[in-house]
């Protein structure tokens, strides 16, 4: 088991202490990352606040993370085809268990929905609650 560090990280320009067993190297980038994402978001709607951009950063994290899932469980897919015609290696199994989210499988998660290449995440404005008019900001930034 790695052992937990502390990492002192500022995000946004609030100072954090983040406990994990990443290196410090990984935590950099993260935070990095974490903080270009925040002024590309700052810079297409500066109306939101903090919280409103890390709401939409998460939703874009978890729709890259679908869509990586998505992707693996096809490529498993396929290398069971594989596995199953003739050949030297056919003897060969997987064993691995795939992750589950609450009880749900996240292949059925990924089957149940139709993720797009770029996340489109809206929020309530705020500031015109009785006219119900909704912010949408697409993101338009992705880790490659």
């Amino acid at each position: 088991m790695d052992k937990k560090r502390r990492f002192k990280a500022k995000i946004a320009g609030k100072d954090y202490t983040i406990v994990g067993s990443l290196s410090a190297t990984q935590l950099n980038t993260v935070v990095d990352l974490v903080n270009q994402q925040i002024e590309q978001l700052t810079e297409l709607a500066p109306e939101l606040t903090n919280a409103d951009r890390c709401v939409l950063m998460a939703v874009n994290a978890i729709s890259d993370q679908l869509t990586k899932e998505k992707r693996i469980v096809e490529l498993e897919e396929e290398l069971a085809k594989l596995k199953n015609e003739p050949g030297p290696d056919s003897n060969v199994k997987d064993s691995r268990s795939r992750p589950t989210l609450n009880g749900r499988s996240t292949k059925g998660m990924i089957a149940e929905s139709n993720q797009q290449t770029q996340t489109t995440a809206s929020l309530e404005n705020s500031n015109q609650p009785s006219q119900g008019r909704m912010e949408q900001v697409e993101f338009p930034f992705r880790r490659k």
